[in-house]
């Protein structure tokens, strides 16, 4: 990927403070057509000639190679993730035990593609949570509960459920409320 831009060190502040604004400017042309197009100017000007020499060249020579190291470690660090052949991919193909359904169809009959064949008792339980969740909003209606507080009594009365009978939990906790 090529360089979008570069930097000038702090260092060449008293390289340009020496010297004249036509030489400076002179100067930073250079620096841009070597940066972007690796011409290396030739000065009639013998100042300027081993500043860019001695100063502007070998940094931008380094940071150049700085640059390119970064480059290439972050394609290796790429290619170690993504470089895979299309062989060691882990792309659903139908063969992994799960039904493959056609794209773009319209039958919904064989889409319980659940490794377990549960035949979605794992939705159920959610729903079943849900419905728990909407009893518990329900019996606390509008009641000035913290948060912290609300999800507490849930989880407990979420407990209380799986062993006793919806009445009862439901009484317990109207109790409880009006003690509060």
């Amino acid at each position: 990927m090529p360089r979008r831009d570069f930097l000038l060190a702090y260092l060449l502040e008293t390289v340009f403070d020496n010297l004249s604004d036509e030489q400076a400017g002179q100067l930073i042309k250079a620096i841009f057509d070597y940066e972007i197009r690796r011409e290396e100017p030739t000065f009639d000007d013998e100042m300027l000639q081993f500043v860019f020499d001695t100063v502007i060249k070998p940094k931008s020579d380094e940071n150049m190679e700085s640059y390119n190291k970064r480059c290439e470690r972050q394609r290796s660090n790429v290619l170690k993730r993504w470089g895979k052949g299309k062989n060691d991919t882990t792309v659903y193909d139908g063969k992994s035990g799960m039904p493959k359904i056609p794209p773009y169809t319209n039958d919904t009959k064989h889409t319980d593609i659940d490794i377990d064949n549960d035949n979605d008792k794992s939705l159920s339980i959610s729903t079943e949570a849900a419905k728990i969740a909407g009893d518990f909003s329900q019996l606390l209606g509008n009641r000035k509960i913290s948060i912290k507080k609300r999800l507490e009594l849930l989880r407990r009365y979420r407990e209380m459920r799986e062993t006793r009978s919806k009445e009862e939990v439901d009484q317990e906790l109207l109790d409880y409320l009006a003690q509060e």
